[in-house]
């Protein structure tokens, strides 16, 4: 007869799908505070500690769960505990520990031949390093995981991971002010979300592509854009899509002073995002609502996004939104409190300071990396060089010695020992015995 305070193949599923219910019943059960054997029920103990914000405690029984399972020789569950473990550690900043699980879990997979799978740690890998503004190692784990998932079998998976992976690299291309490059990766992913019919990404990437012509000034094309999308997604499962969708619009009518046209568009957006079951408005949304709203005039209503916009940029510590909001801010509060201004001003300079100190020391480290590669790549040829030198001189050594032996070194002509090797050949070719002639 089975514990009932263990846990099965089922309540793990059940756990990863956020069962929160299930995750207390799973808690309470064991917490005797007796040792735990079962691996099914330290994984399961993990899950729950993890859904219910115990992160040492969801560390510890998931570490008990691996050792388990590798005793089994089970490589598939130790690589999805691993990839827990890794959530774990980013959710308590630790992102160095976050990654070493990750890669040691994407080894497993490709292992194990699933290169999906490797595709998607190295994809979640590139997603810690973009949170630590990591950009250039994030694109190369997202060009790893492209060329693991071109690998792979098709499937609706796979396509889905490949419009995340396209996602992410626009996004990191247009952080790195390479506007150009990201547009042509959306339009990619739009394609591929059309192809597939993936209502979900097709959203997602129009909604890319219109912020971006409304970033570079492309106004009449981001509207077009955005007419065409709101007719694919009116009546799709997304309404938050749609609801940022009218509000990159309303943006892009501020743009070029249509303010009419870009309150109206700000209040189907506001009534769709604030209103339709979305309680956790996404910094980007703040941002856009603070900006449009200021543009419009509703000055304190713009402000009040702008505010929370920056708490949220603050504590997350996402410098360029930092900025946005404090420019937002200075600009609102310029007329009416000059002095809160300044101040906003003031906060603005050092975030910016910040920025441009971290882009010098990254472009360093390039420059360190680029001179590193340059100092090896002559390195090599310098020893290629002296290679070819040694065995020149070697050759020659190896030519004199030769000669010394050989030939009479007052004469230049042939020796006793050359003459009678040249004799036994010219023998061997006609067909004679050997004969050694003696010199006297």
């Amino acid at each position: 007869m089975p514990n009932p305070s263990q846990a099965g193949k089922n309540d793990i599923i059940a756990l990863k799908a956020g069962d929160l219910d299930l995750a207390h019943s799973i808690i309470q059960r064991n917490a005797s505070g007796s040792e735990i054997t079962d691996s099914d029920t330290n994984y399961a103990l993990g899950l729950a500690s993890k859904l219910l914000g115990s992160l040492d405690d969801s560390l510890r029984y998931f570490r008990i769960a691996y050792d388990n399972y590798a005793s089994k020789g089970n490589e598939q569950v130790q690589s999805d505990i691993l990839v827990q473990l890794a959530q774990v550690c980013f959710s308590k900043l630790q992102s160095g520990q976050a990654i070493q699980y990750l890669e040691q879990a994407a080894q497993i997979r490709i292992h194990l031949s699933d290169l999906t799978g490797a595709a998607g740690i190295y994809s979640n890998i590139a997603i810690v390093n973009i949170s630590s503004g990591h950009f250039l190692e994030a694109l190369n784990y997202l060009h790893d995981a492209q060329k693991n998932l071109l690998l792979s079998d098709r499937s609706s998976n796979s396509i889905n991971l490949e419009l995340s992976i396209i996602n992410n690299i626009g996004y990191i291309l247009e952080t790195q002010d390479r506007k150009n490059e990201a547009e042509l990766e959306y339009r990619k992913g739009l394609d591929i979300s059309k192809n597939s019919s993936n209502k979900l990404y097709n959203g997602i990437f129009y909604n890319n592509i219109i912020n971006l012509l409304t970033k570079t000034g492309n106004i009449r094309e981001a509207i077009t854009m955005s007419e065409k999308a709101m007719l694919e997604l009116e009546n799709s499962d997304y309404p938050e899509l749609l609801g940022t969708l009218k509000l990159n619009r309303a943006l892009a009518f501020s743009k070029i002073k249509k303010y009419h046209q870009a309150a109206v568009s700000l209040r189907e957006a506001h009534e769709i995002i604030v209103f339709n079951g979305d309680e956790n408005i996404s910094i980007e949304n703040l941002v856009t609502f603070a900006t449009v709203y200021i543009k419009v005039g509703q000055i304190e209503t713009g402000v009040d996004y702008a505010l929370q916009a920056l708490s949220l940029a603050e504590s997350d510590n996402r410098k360029q939104v930092q900025v946005e909001a404090l420019q937002l801010l200075a600009d609102a509060s310029e007329g009416s409190e000059p002095v809160a201004a300044v101040g906003y001003l003031r906060r603005l300079m050092a975030v910016q300071a910040e920025l441009h100190e971290a882009a010098r020391d990254r472009q360093l480290q390039e420059l360190t990396a680029q001179a590193e590669l340059e100092s090896a790549r002559r390195r090599v040829e310098y020893e290629q060089e002296l290679r070819a030198q040694a065995e020149e001189t070697i050759q020659h050594q190896l030519q004199e010695l030769e000669r010394g032996r050989l030939y009479d070194h007052l004469t230049d002509l042939p020796n006793r020992v050359l003459l009678h090797a040249q004799l036994a050949q010219r023998v061997s070719r006609s067909g004679g015995s050997s004969c050694w002639c003696r010199w006297i």
